[in-house]
């Protein structure tokens, strides 16, 4: 069984200048426990094909699963699956602790579970001191135009590249996040 399959799937729109075939029957597997990575120039369709997977878009043809099931026609809410955006955003309102906590909130974790989960990431990302602070102040405190030190050379919110750096997608997996 793979985790998500991608089968014969394809997006397409009519627009002034004609048709775009944004995916066009792509097929692939990913499984379990694995990295994978969409690679190709602008406007080859890696954006499309993650909005279909997560029921942002939906499908002109083909099938997509995940796990054993066919979420195909499931809107986003019954896929039990998360997009994260290359241009991330974070709730300024909310502390570094409640913004890392909002998607386990959302899922109704236990309290113990998310500290638990909060303790294990915050210490791996190097953030356990920060985690009180809004993400406005930390990232003006460090990026440079604060004080000095290693810290200086990455703004603790570059999650995007910070976290795929520091084995964070190792620990996800290993904590049986999907």
């Amino acid at each position: 069984m793979s985790a998500i399959a991608v089968e014969n799937v394809s997006k397409h729109w009519t627009t002034a200048a004609g048709s775009v075939r944004a995916v066009d029957a792509i097929s692939f597997a990913l499984e379990p426990g694995t990295l994978n990575v969409l690679l190709g120039p602008s406007g080859c369709g890696k954006s499309t094909t993650l909005r279909l997977i997560a029921g942002l878009e939906t499908t002109d043809g083909g099938r997509i699963t995940i796990g054993d099931r066919d979420v195909t026609k499931l809107p986003p809410a019954r896929r039990n699956i998360a997009m994260v955006f290359q241009s991330y955003a974070l709730f300024p309102h909310l502390s570094v602790a409640e913004n890392i906590l909002f998607g386990l909130r959302v899922r109704r974790t236990t309290a113990a579970e998310c500290a638990t989960r909060l303790a294990k990431v915050a210490d791996l990302l190097g953030l356990s001191a920060l985690l009180a602070r809004k993400p406005g102040l930390i990232y003006a405190g460090i990026n440079g135009y604060g004080h000095g030190g290693e810290e200086a050379d990455r703004p603790a919110f570059d999650y995007a590249a910070y976290w795929a750096r520091s084995g964070m997608m190792d620990l996800m997996r290993d904590e049986g996040v999907p």
